[in-house]
Formats: structure tokens, sequence, C-alpha cells
């Protein structure tokens, strides 16, 4: 799997589904209990132009849902511009988790100056994905109502409601502490 850039959109490239396959239509109703809805936390030091820069994701949005092929996809809902896809939950966010980081790698690559990083990154997490906070929505409504079986990926709850934010600060000073990895999940209840 790799990521690439699809009109406007971050994506890990999709599993080919085996000859004679195809997907089977599901009722909304079914498609709401195939999804989690994930709140994010992640912290990236990305090396720009002449700069270093960290980024604190808070509580970002994304929506699991389980296909009618038993692959996983992730969506984000905020950042809207980002997707990715696995065999399982912990492979899809994995492979989501690499997508974001890579997605600001490019910011960093391409920005000129740290504002300018800055200013891309803050639009990238603002964006919506529209279909996407749909699922996200009713999903939220499917925790919350006890129609969807969670339990057995421990999953901490959070509000759905949790403030959403991104700071992107310009490193000046460095310790070994910022080699630790920082994320988090949780479903949005």
């Amino acid at each position: 799997m790799h990521s690439l850039r699809r009109r406007g959109t971050w994506v890990v490239e999709r599993f080919a589904a085996p000859a004679g396959e195809r997907e089977i239509p599901m009722s909304q109703e079914s498609r709401a209990e195939r999804c989690w809805p994930l709140l994010f936390s992640y912290r990236d030091t990305v090396f720009g132009n002449g700069f270093v820069a960290e980024v604190r994701a808070k509580n970002g949005r994304a929506v699991s849902v389980r296909e009618a092929d038993d692959v996983v996809w992730f969506y984000g809902v905020n950042p809207g511009g980002m997707a990715a896809v696995g065999r399982s939950f912990e492979e899809a966010h994995a492979a989501f988790r690499r997508t974001f980081r890579d997605v600001l790698a490019d910011f960093a690559d391409g920005a000129e100056t740290f504002a300018d990083l800055r200013a891309a990154v803050q639009e990238f997490f603002d964006e919506t994905n529209a279909p996407a906070e749909q699922d996200w929505v009713a999903a939220v409504d499917a925790v919350r109502a006890g129609r969807v079986e969670v339990a057995t990926h421990d999953l901490p709850r959070k509000p759905a409601e949790s403030k959403r934010n991104v700071q992107v600060t310009e490193k000046t000073a460095f310790t070994a502490r910022d080699n630790e990895v920082k994320l988090q999940h949780a479903l949005a209840a």
C-alpha cells in the first residue's frame, strides 16, 4: 500500500478485489451499525525548508467503516481530505496514521516558510468531508443507542462534542522527549 493524492483527497490504495466479486448493497441503517465514530489525537514533528515544526492534532474526527467486502476504511471527517484502508480496524488505523503523517510531510516540503506550513495544516484540518460526517453523526447516534458492538477493541470513550483543534508550533529547541510517539484514538459517544 502507498498513499497518493487523488483530486484533493489523500488515500491509501485499495486492495484489489478478487475477480468476479462485487460489493453487496446494504441499507443505511446497517451502514450506521458498521461505522465507528472516532476521535483521534496525533503529535508529529515535521521538517520543512529551513524550519522544524510540531503539529498537535486534537480530537480530529474520522469514521471507521467495515465495508461489504470485509475491508475497513477510515474516512477523515475533519480533516476531510484523507482516507485509508486495511484488512482490520488496527491495519486501517495504522494506514490512516501513516497517511496523516505523509500529508504533513508533503505540506512541509511544499511550504516556503513556517507560516505557509501552518496555514496549509490549518486549512487541511478544518476541511470537512460531508458524506463521512453524515456517517459519523449516524454512528454516534448508533453508539449512544447501544446498536454498535465495540467492546472487543477496548476503545476509550470521549464525548462526540469534544473540541477539535490543531496547533502548529515552530521548534527551536529539541530534547529526547521529541522522539516520543503521541497518538490516541477514542470512540466518539
